[in-house]
């Protein structure tokens, strides 16, 4: 298994950050115009919302459905059901602290694709998600 973590200070209160994140994903193809050419929302159905995403990683084209969660305020957990990086497990975690929200992004690769991708591509994988946190961070503080 190859697993990382990123974590950020947002200076907003919790619910205001959770209540952004929601209406987030419509902002990531442009946050990451290089990376990520589109993220539709499928379905939603309760707390259960499934997106359609089309990346662009070291010059090679992944499409993949994935399956999110929602836990009200407290973030959220992913699952690719099919395409590239099937099985690829991601949470948002969103913990009140003194002075705003500690947002947290955490990636797991399970099996023999995901040691060979993960292992080969970790730092790339780090380097994207630190950077990526970072921009997200600017959407979370601004009022919903």
């Amino acid at each position: 298994m190859v697993s990382g973590e990123v974590s950020r200070i947002v200076r907003a209160p919790r619910e205001q950050v959770y209540a952004r994140y929601l209406t987030a994903y419509q902002d990531v193809p442009r946050l990451y115009p290089n990376l990520v050419k589109s993220m539709k929302l499928l379905s939603q159905e309760g707390n259960v919302r499934t997106f359609r995403c089309d990346e662009v990683w070291g010059g090679r084209s992944f499409r993949y459905t994935m399956k999110e969660t929602l836990h009200a305020p407290s973030g959220s957990d992913q699952i690719v059901l099919d395409g590239e990086g099937k099985g690829m497990r991601s949470r948002w975690a969103f913990e009140a602290v003194e002075g705003g929200t500690n947002v947290r992004m955490i990636y797991e690769w399970k099996g023999l694709k995901g040691l060979v991708i993960g292992g080969l591509m970790r730092k790339r994988f780090e380097q994207e998600f630190a950077g990526a946190l970072e921009r997200y961070s600017r959407i979370l503080e601004a009022p919903a």
